[in-house]
């Protein structure tokens, strides 16, 4: 089976050129599935007419003056046998006269076409390419990736990818992508843009396009959706055969075809149902999916459309990140299943450096270098289906300060230290336990780490040291934990 997302411009009828349909696998069944089960009408869906597709993709081309059968074999057919066929299938007399204003049925599969690439635009973490079974090597920002490229990411790791139109595609961590296809049909210039999902999740944001002909795809091995928008995500679990798909912006026909599914390897078991998928001659093949729905699919169909989880909030946004480590709690919703939190260097999180996932809503990532960072919180369904995403922009100013106390006698000794990005800036501060609105000291102390009090009164104290940091035009100010003592009355 085939798992494709297909992204179309405007209204074939709007350009001389079109193709019908991008692909081979689309004929086979994007247009007879495209309304699903007859009369059936889901949350999220919008119903379409199923209609027969052709059994081979073509291009409609208008013939222009001064064309000719040679000319048109030379320029952008892929050799004589090509001509032939065109010659049949449009019968063409034998004088080879076309006229002005006809169109002509091409073939897509006789049509020459060029290569072109996808740019790293950003990358993260541990990342490998592979190409054409080579050795395994990091990628470049900047380098262009051809056809046949497969991308792995770690853990912690992510990439992103430019395309020519400004187009890009997000690949999340624990991620593998094969650039499948990347084409320019010369006769119209039409693009052909294929991703396969072979385990993991990948997000796409495409540029509307207005050439109908061209097309975008994210396919996986157990479904098929065409795209009819800018922004979705896909992820492919190859163990379970299972496919999630989000739409965040415009629509996704999002199908299944009955073609065989490479079995994953190990022990041979009975296939298992997919949760939220209908089984049996009623399962639905299809549903077209609008903004804010999304839907999970296995061997035996696509499951029922559903609203996608409203965006969460982050509890606290503004609070600046100082610790060793990062934290971030998410509001809980009663709704959710569990939760995701992703960190990106820009607002779009092109640029990925870190994510978790877990049914809590708190989490703790691993420290950054510092600098100015965005973070996105989405709650997850109980399929796993992101919901809408909610973004914030955080600082991270590593600034963490700990201190000891220490008594001489009557004197007191109070000792701190820091890990601080720059040079902190110290304030001392001593309190009864009982009036700690009232402090006793409160001294700035510059970049000394030490302070001496002496002649204090019988009772409880509490203290705890200040840390400020310079970031930008503003100052990032980390408390102490605070600590207590008491000094006893002498004997």
């Amino acid at each position: 089976m085939i798992h494709s997302l297909v992204v179309r411009g405007a209204a074939a009828a709007a350009v001389a050129l079109s193709l019908v349909p991008a692909h081979p696998a689309d004929a086979a069944g994007l247009a007879k599935r495209a309304a699903g089960p007859a009369g059936s009408r889901l949350p999220g869906v919008r119903a379409g007419a199923a209609q027969q597709p052709p059994a081979e993709p073509e291009v409609a081309y208008p013939v222009k003056s001064g064309d000719t059968l040679y000319r048109l074999s030379l320029n952008y057919l892929t050799g004589l046998r090509s001509l032939d066929r065109v010659r049949r299938l449009n019968r063409i007399p034998a004088n080879n006269l076309i006229i002005s204003g006809r169109t002509l049925r091409l073939p897509r599969s006789l049509l020459r076409d060029e290569p072109v690439t996808a740019r790293v635009d950003s990358f993260s973490g541990e990342v490998m390419l592979r190409s054409g079974g080579g050795a395994a090597s990091p990628p470049r920002v900047g380098a262009d990736l051809g056809e046949g490229t497969v991308i792995e990411t770690g853990r912690r790791g992510f990439l992103s990818l430019r395309l020519a139109d400004d187009s890009t595609v997000t690949i999340p961590s624990q991620s593998t992508v094969r650039v499948a296809r990347l084409r320019r049909v010369l006769i119209n210039q039409a693009v052909e843009r294929e991703f396969a999902t072979l385990g993991g999740r990948v997000r796409a944001r495409v540029t509307p396009m207005t050439d109908p002909a061209s097309s975008f795809r994210v396919t996986t091995p157990i479904t098929v959706s065409a795209v009819r928008g800018t922004e979705f995500r896909v992820s492919y679990d190859p163990l379970t055969a299972r496919a999630l798909t989000e739409v965040e912006e415009g629509k996704v026909q999002f199908e299944t075809e009955t073609a065989a599914v490479p079995a994953t390897p190990g022990p041979a078991t009975p296939a298992a149902a997919t949760p939220g998928v209908a089984t049996g001659a009623d399962a639905p093949r299809g549903a077209l999916l609008v903004p804010g729905f999304g839907a999970v699919a296995g061997r035996s169909g696509v499951g029922q459309a559903r609203a996608l989880l409203e965006a969460p909030r982050l509890v606290d946004p503004d609070r600046p990140q100082t610790a060793a480590d990062l934290s971030f709690t998410v509001a809980p919703d009663a709704a959710a299943a569990g939760y995701r939190v992703q960190i990106g260097r820009d607002a779009g999180l092109l640029d990925l450096v870190d994510e978790a996932s877990g049914a809590e809503p708190s989490f703790t990532l691993a420290g950054l270098p510092t600098g100015t960072y965005f973070v996105r919180v989405a709650a997850l369904d109980d399929q796993g289906a992101e919901g809408r995403g909610r973004t914030y922009a955080f600082d991270r100013v590593l600034n963490a300060v700990s201190g000891a106390a220490t008594a001489e006698g009557r004197r007191y000794r109070f000792k701190w230290t820091s890990v601080a990005a720059g040079t902190p800036q110290f304030r001392f501060r001593l309190a009864r336990k009982d009036r700690p609105d009232l402090p006793l000291v409160d001294e700035a102390m510059g970049s000394a780490k030490e302070i001496a009090v002496t002649a204090l009164r019988p009772g409880e104290y509490t203290w705890r040291v200040l840390s400020l940091v310079p970031f930008g035009d503003k100052v990032i100010a980390t408390w102490s934990a605070e600590q207590g003592f008491e000094v006893t009355a002498r004997k």
